[in-house]
């Protein structure tokens, strides 16, 4: 075995997989020429036209316009001219070694309670004491709101404790009901600390809190306090245990403005479990559990006492200062524009549809639920130095780490959609909330339903869900009516939704008109439209799935504005004064391109390549590009999202991320050096 392959402390790791990877960095920012003014056209040394774009499918691809439609005007389907320039602009900006444009600089949340990694530890540091039995050191309390201040009235401090534990087996009847996030006003006998015993580990671990056995709505005696029980997530008939926490105190503590905001910005929050919103409808308070900072400033709160945390950096702290520079004007900047400074040299149209073309749309379908981005997924979004894969989980770098640089730009594989006429893309069945399906019917005023007949085979119904094995197209008119309305019912809870694709082997055609570029500027738009051969472009919706996957051609027309404006007419026509560019003509504006930057470029590599493709860098990303790839072995297995519940050929279902993988280079993944 290579043992390059594995890290410094002998180990090889299974690698993660994922639908999508990065090309890296760079290391500097070339930047642009100067911008000519706007005012004028230049015969010198600038250049204007238009590059007319051939296009065509390679896989379904589908850009939503209305339901389930595709983006079309005056119902003709059309590849909306702002996508086209938004795929063009990555790639130059890419390509051109730019500045790091276009990222959220939020703070990202996280809850990593048994989490086995570094974080993990991280995280527990921080609301147990590990040498005391992990005693707690998170708070609880009360949070309250009036006009815009928020505030924590922390619990009574009783018996050393404000925290109780209390099993679901020891809860009365009449609370076993209630659901998360909920909260019920209780009386009970307070408990002191103490150690218990979990038979979670062989010989037992010992865990340091407070515990009752019993609580009432009604005070029954003269010895039990008043106090709150929290149901924080969701449980079963088995032994599940539920917070207890002692009423309020009168003072409360302000919770600052920043640490309301950061909460409102955690995009990974189930709503049922947001606070704010919960605390919108209970007036009289809502509690919470908090840590403090080493000012007594309260540093973040939750629903539970193990809640998410953010992160101490920002998505942006992790990109280096050189790559963000504001005084430096990128090549991306310079042929798009830059908001308040300068305006934009190119212009894209729609894509418009090559006539005489049938059979346009594939059939309406479910196409499988997409996986939201989860940056918090670190070991994929941040480099990890220095034994990449191979990292040992307890070294690997997460958001915490000022260090640790992000991977870079997010690009999607190729992926051929059918495999012996098996649609990839497609869900094999879907599943919809009966509760939820049924607040629909009654909004909409439907009192029948079909889909809720016991009649169709292929319908099935099993804890209030409702579900539909049968692709869409061969479902029976009633329910495909029935489910359009819902599925695009902006209430629903499910995330599944119809679409109908246009085919594979569909021909476009686009233009990209260009005013006063310079040669280098002309040849990067050249260099990232004339891909190499067998490469090609992804756009639309479902890159994850494969979906989107185009070939383009370019074609480069110049316009001779001396001789256009010397005379208007050219026998019977207009004199346009518009000429066709191909072969070394073409190829040179692409080379200067590429000599601009090579040139610049801060790196052993510059000495040793005329091409860009050849520099590291460009080669993940034309790796990426690369349509041959969809011929490899297993290679949809390869590039398919991990699951948390992934069932293995042995039938036994395993987390794929519970080991925190770490996401290979597009290179290695393509050689198989992984």
């Amino acid at each position: 075995m290579n043992r390059s392959l594995r890290n410094n402390n002998g180990e090889r790791r299974v690698p993660a997989k994922a639908p999508y990877n990065f090309v890296p960095l760079n290391k500097c920012v070339i930047a642009a020429q100067d911008i000519p003014d706007f005012d004028k056209f230049f015969v010198r040394d600038r250049y204007s036209g238009y590059i007319e774009l051939n296009m065509e499918t390679k896989t379904p691809m589908y850009i939503r316009s209305q339901k389930s439609d595709f983006f079309s005007i005056n119902n003709r389907p059309k590849i909306p001219g702002s996508s086209i320039r938004g795929m063009v602009r990555t790639l130059v900006e890419t390509a051109s070694f730019g500045k790091f444009s276009f990222y959220d600089n939020k703070r990202l949340y996280y809850r990593a309670v048994g989490d086995t990694s570094r974080l993990g530890q991280d995280y527990r540091k921080m609301f147990v004491n590990e040498s005391d039995s992990c005693s707690y050191k998170f708070s609880a309390g009360i949070m309250k709101k009036k006009q815009n201040e928020y505030k924590i009235y922390p619990s009574k401090i009783i018996n050393n404790t404000q925290i109780y534990r209390i099993d679901f087996s020891d809860l009365p009847a009449e609370l076993r009901n209630i659901t998360p996030y909920e909260f019920k006003e209780v009386y009970f006998k307070p408990e002191p600390v103490g150690e218990h015993i979990h038979r979670r580990r062989k010989g037992g671990l010992k865990l340091k809190y407070a515990k009752i056995n019993s609580i009432s709505l009604t005070k029954s005696g003269r010895n039990q306090q008043k106090g709150y029980l929290i149901v924080s997530g969701a449980f079963g008939t088995k032994k599940h245990m539920h917070w207890v926490i002692n009423e309020a105190q009168d003072k409360g503590i302000i919770v600052e403005e920043e640490k309301i905001y950061q909460y409102k910005n955690d995009f990974n929050r189930d709503e049922k479990f947001d606070v704010l919103k919960i605390l919108e409808k209970n007036k009289d308070g809502v509690p919470v559990f908090y840590i403090m900072d080493d000012n007594q400033q309260i540093k973040a709160f939750g629903h539970t006492g193990f809640f998410r945390l953010p992160y101490e950096l920002a998505i942006g702290d992790h990109i280096p200062e050189n790559l963000k520079l504001e005084e430096i004007v990128d090549f991306a900047e310079a042929i798009f524009g830059k908001e308040g400074r300068f305006a934009t040299r190119v212009f894209f149209e729609d894509a418009e549809l090559v006539e005489n073309q049938e059979e346009i749309f594939l059939e309406e379908a479910f196409p499988q639920i997409l996986a939201t981005p989860k940056p918090t997924t670190f070991q994929h979004y941040l480099e990890q130095e220095p034994d990449g894969v191979n990292t040992p989980k307890d070294k690997l770098s997460h958001w915490n780490d000022s260090s640790a640089l992000i991977r870079g730009y997010k690009f999607y594989w190729h992926r051929k959609t059918f495999i012996k006429n098996d649609e990839y893309w497609k869900a094999k069945e879907i599943v919809v909330n009966k509760s939820d399906f049924e607040k629909f019917l009654k909004e909409k005023k439907l009192n029948g339903s079909c889909l809720l007949d016991n009649q169709w085979e292929f319908v099935s119904f099993h804890n209030n869900k409702i579900t539909i094995k049968k692709e869409f197209a061969k479902l029976p008119e009633e329910i495909k009516e029935e489910l359009r309305k819902y599925l695009f019912w902006e209430h629903k809870k499910n995330q599944y939704t119809i679409i109908r694709p246009v085919k594979p082997g569909i021909k476009f055609k686009s233009r990209v008109r260009f005013e006063n570029l310079s040669r280098e500027e002309l040849g990067a738009l050249l260099f990232v439209l004339d891909l190499p051969e067998k490469h090609y472009h992804k756009i639309g919706m479902g890159k994850p799935l494969g979906l989107g996957s185009i070939s383009i051609k370019p074609v480069l027309f110049l316009i001779d504005r001396q001789k256009r404006y010397k005379k208007l007419f050219a026998g019977n026509e207009w004199e346009l004064s518009v000429n066709e560019v191909q072969g070394q003509q073409f190829e040179d504006f692409k080379k200067a391109f590429e000599k601009y930057v090579i040139e610049r470029i801060y790196s052993k590599e510059a000495n040793k390549f005329s091409s860009l493709w050849d520099f590291t860098r460009m080669k993940e990303l034309k790796a990426m590009l690369n349509w041959e790839n969809t011929n490899k072995e297993n290679w949809l297995e390869k590039t398919r999202y991990m699951m948390i519940e992934y069932c293995a050929d042995n039938g036994k279902k395993h987390n794929e991320f519970k080991e925190r993988p770490v996401l290979p280079r597009p290179s290695q993944i393509v050689s198989n050096r992984n």
